[in-house]
């Protein structure tokens, strides 16, 4: 019989190539700094309170996780898994995650402010009362320029199925519901659009009025309600 593994209260720094027992209980451990890598949880678990700060969770695997009130600040992540993990009221604020899954993840009245997550799937993740305040979320492929900073957000799939409500913080700053792409993109950040003079390929961009999916395929530059500026 698989023990459980306890680490309540723990200090753990590198946990890499494991598999997270039966039930781990990591209730608030102590894992700022930790390096996971090809870490997976078998199970939920309890990892309430656990603080993740800073954390790198490289292909971290925490489906059906229980993370609530767990800290990930300033964590970043590559092919971080979170599929169906609770992070209710989890704080992620300026955490980096790219390529990671979030699909049907309940992250109701989380913070996760001046973050990015660029790639990956959301399918189904719910963000009621949840503070994005300027945070990369996009909803459609692009890369994006932020402060200079260029962040490659290709592969986004299926983040217009995110569940928002008039207690979520939109990263843009607005009030929920979250429902146009614009609401999805921080202040500041611009996406990279194809450019003419250097690639020919590039598709006609379409006058004010016509449908859009993405700031780039409007001469403007300006996508509203899936309509160009």
């Amino acid at each position: 019989m698989a023990r459980k593994l306890v680490a309540e209260g723990a200090t753990l720094h590198v946990i890499t190539n494991a598999f997270v027992a039966l039930q781990p209980n990591f209730f608030h451990a102590n894992l700022t700094d930790s390096h996971w890598l090809n870490a997976q949880f078998l199970t939920g678990g309890n990892t309430v309170g656990a603080d993740l700060g800073s954390a790198t969770l490289d292909r971290t695997d925490f489906t059906g996780a229980t993370l609530e009130h767990a800290n990930f600040d300033g964590a970043t992540g590559n092919a971080t898994i979170f599929t169906q993990a609770d992070l209710a009221h989890a704080t992620l604020d300026g955490a980096h995650f790219t390529g990671a899954t979030f699909d049907n993840a309940h992250l109701d009245n989380a913070r996760f402010t001046s973050g990015r997550v660029c790639g990956g799937s959301s399918r189904g993740v719910v963000l009621n009362g949840a503070n994005l305040a300027n945070t990369l979320f996009p909803l459609t492929s692009n890369t994006y320029t932020i402060d200079g900073q260029m962040f490659d957000c290709h592969g986004v799939e299926a983040r217009d199925t995110a569940v928002t409500n008039g207690g979520t913080t939109c990263p843009d700053g607005s009030a929920g519901p979250c429902l146009d792409e614009s609401a999805w993109i921080p202040i500041g950040a611009a996406p990279l659009c194809c450019d003419p003079w250097r690639d020919h390929n590039c598709p006609n961009r379409k006058v004010t009025g016509q449908p859009c999916s993405t700031p780039c395929d409007c001469r403007s530059l300006v996508c509203v309600a899936f309509k160009c500026g």
